[in-house]
């Protein structure tokens, strides 16, 4: 029996919700704030004053490493205990998470004339309480969307949020995409939802009916947190599982890798009719499909995407590779998957900066073909993070099915990647992806600026965006006669020409490979 968490910012009634919650489903409560004061022997405001917030972090971390090791719990946490990485991931597992939301405003009125908040200490940063909790809200904007339930709290009471908290428990799994793809001749359906993996089993039944054999290729990450409940869909479905471990790192992107999978999907003696499952982010997608594509001449492929980026990108269009010394991704096959199922429940353990890294391709397909996505995020940041993925995957969806193979349409799906992969080389990969795309995407801004394709306003309000959500942006880091050298390996020249693909206004970009040399060098500077 799962866990049940609340969270969110303080003021939203989780310690009140959380009782009722425990009271109809006949649980043990625990309130982490009351539990953390009652072993320090003194309340939170007191730890703060006297420790510090950093020890209180500890404590809380410690402690919600003992309640993810219990069973059939709701549990009400502080404001800021899931903010914390390490925190949110130890409670992500084996845990039905739910985040109360409110308006800052609403949380000022609610809170009036509490004492006992050290956070909202007017003194503390020279605010008053009610900008205080605006400041603090936007900062824990990425952590909150990370988790996977939302329940908006402004106008209502008490019961009203814990029937509505019920009611989502009721649910087995709540679906926001369903979506059937055809690429060229073949089709594969798209599912994102928040408890999906539960049902895997029973999906590949449907589709593959002849197969009974089934390799979870995750890694050292990813593996230990989500790879049991997988395999235990698998096999209740009647599959014999196998699971393999990679490296949780970018230099495991490599043929060498590929052999060791080979090695064992000989050893569980799979079949041309097995299917080969990929849990994890982009790396682990790209490894696994290969092998997936190469293996027997190619076995079934399932894509089971655990990062925002891999959700709304490297899971869809069926593009596998692995890198070589000269450059990224080199060596590859196009492997479209049976099945492509993201579950968001996975995204509540990834580290913020890891999710920021993902937004860069949100704001990709923005830029794209939807103009009203990067409207959306300027007006309103991560509010309702299903609606964003959601309308960041149909902009890619759309583009690989009118050009599955990457010989016309599909390049503009490359905008802010000739840039972004020179940036992540040349950092030899201390850069995440996402984050090299978010300079790329800057640069190309500029660049499209600089030859008269866009306004300059595009590449301010570009940076903007990228910067509200806690991307880099900065893309002078490297030396300009660097960057160009390392796009000369870039897979995507033509005739040994460097194609950009370029923004023109918001939904609308054009593919250049007729841009001077001088144009890319002064917009690196």
């Amino acid at each position: 029996m799962t866990n049940i968490v609340l969270t969110g910012f303080m003021g939203t009634g989780k310690t009140t919700v959380g009782s009722r919650v425990a009271s109809a489903l006949q649980r043990d409560f625990v309130d982490m704030d009351e539990v953390i004061a009652a072993r320090a022997g003194k309340p939170v405001a007191h730890i703060f004053a006297d420790e510090g917030e950093a020890r209180f972090r500890e404590r809380e971390r410690v402690l919600c490493r003992e309640l993810a090791s219990r069973d059939g719990l709701v549990i009400a946490t502080g404001g800021g205990s899931l903010v914390d990485d390490a925190s949110r991931a130890l409670l992500a597992r084996n845990t039905t998470l739910f985040c109360l939301d409110a308006s800052p405003e609403e949380i000022a009125r609610r809170l009036a004339g509490c004492a006992d908040r050290p956070l909202l200490d007017a003194r503390r940063a020279g605010q008053s309480p009610a900008e205080r909790i605006a400041r603090m809200v936007a900062e824990r904007e990425s952590a909150y969307a990370l988790i996977p339930r939302h329940v908006a709290t402004d106008g209502l009471s008490a019961e009203q949020v814990a029937e509505q908290v019920l009611s989502c428990l009721a649910q087995p799994a709540t679906v926001d995409l369903t979506r059937e793809v055809r690429a060229g001749g073949e089709r594969y359906t798209v599912v994102m939802g928040a408890g999906v993996w539960r049902e895997v089993g029973v999906m590949l039944n449907e589709r593959l009916l002849n197969s009974r054999q089934a390799a979870v290729v995750s890694d050292t990450l990813v593996g230990p947190l989500h790879a049991a409940p997988i395999e235990r869909s698998l096999q209740e479905a009647g599959f014999a599982t196998t699971l393999v471990t990679i490296p949780a790192s970018e230099v495991a992107k490599t043929l060498d890798t590929v052999s060791l999978l080979y090695d064992h999907f000989i050893a569980a003696q799979m079949e041309r009719s097995s299917v080969v499952l990929a849990l994890g982010g982009g790396l682990v997608g790209d490894v696994a499909g290969f092998a997936a594509a190469t293996f027997l001449r190619g076995v079934h492929f399932v894509q089971l995407p655990t990062t925002a980026l891999s959700v709304v990108d490297a899971s869809l269009g069926g593009k596998t590779a692995v890198n070589h010394p000269k450059g990224k991704n080199l060596i590859g096959a196009f492997k479209q998957p049976a099945l492509v199922c993201a579950d968001r429940e996975a995204l509540a353990a990834l580290p913020v900066a890891d999710f920021r890294s993902g937004l860069a391709e949100v704001v990709k397909h923005g830029i794209i073909g939807d103009a009203r996505l990067f409207e959306r995020l300027e007006r309103s940041g991560l509010q309702d993070l299903p609606r964003i993925l959601v309308a960041a995957i149909e902009v890619k969806l759309k583009v690989i099915e009118a050009d599955p193979h990457e010989r016309a349409e599909r390049a503009v799906l490359n905008l802010g990647h000739t840039f972004g992969h020179a940036f992540e080389t040349l950092s030899r990969y201390s850069l995440r992806h996402g984050e090299a795309v978010a300079m790329g995407l800057v640069a190309a801004a500029r660049l499209a600026a600089r030859v008269g394709l866009c306004s300059p306003s595009l590449a301010v309000r570009t940076a903007a965006l990228l910067d509200r959500l806690g991307l880099p942006t900065q893309v002078n880091r490297f030396d300009p006669a660097s960057v160009l050298a390392a796009m000369q390996t870039d897979k995507k020249r033509a005739q040994g020409r460097i194609r950009f693909v370029l923004p023109v206004e918001l939904g609308k970009v054009v593919v250049r490979d007729d841009v001077a040399r001088e144009d890319v060098e002064a917009v690196l500077r």
